[in-house]
């Protein structure tokens, strides 16, 4: 669910540029290098792991294999659900705001 949020919320941009998939490609490095796909979270240096731990990208990959492989403390799996419900509750309000300011901005191509 917080996967279909965020990148609905990026696919909503297309309201305000044509430059959408661009914009997808970055958010999808960024999310790569702070979700564990690119490299392992314990390999990055300590401020970005610590961004990395807060951010929503981590629970989409490297969370759920952490904790598959028994290796997540019961205080870091009550963390990390907790954060899915934070950052589910934040992109819905930006996924509720860009798609009511969408609307107001929309006009077709050739239009």
């Amino acid at each position: 669910m917080l996967s279909f949020l965020v990148d609905s919320t990026i696919t909503l941009i297309a309201f305000w540029t044509t430059r959408v998939w661009s914009i997808h490609q970055l958010y999808w490095a960024i999310g790569a290098m702070l979700g564990g796909s690119f490299v392992p979270l314990s390999l990055l240096p300590g401020v970005f792991q610590t961004i990395a731990r807060f951010s929503p990208m981590q629970l989409w990959l490297y969370f759920p294999i952490q904790l598959i492989l028994n290796k997540q403390t019961p205080a870091d799996i009550a963390l990390n659900f907790g954060l899915q419900v934070f950052w589910l509750a934040v992109m819905f309000v930006i996924f509720r705001a860009t798609w009511t300011a969408g609307l107001k901005k929309y006009s077709a191509v050739g239009a």
